[in-house]
């Protein structure tokens, strides 16, 4: 479900339609997007050291 609000911003960049169509606030869709954005600064730098 989280990831979904995600892809739906990043495809439509449009804070307020998602909100409104998932039922969610702009505080937590921020708090989602900051966290996926984190989550994937985790994922480069563990490739980088596996490589």
């Amino acid at each position: 479900m989280r990831l979904r609000w995600v892809r739906m911003y990043h495809e439509t960049g449009n804070a307020g339609l998602v909100c409104s169509r998932c039922g969610i606030s702009r505080p937590t869709l921020h708090k989602w997007l900051r966290r996926y954005q984190e989550g994937e600064k985790k994922v480069f730098a563990l490739k980088a050291v596996a490589l």
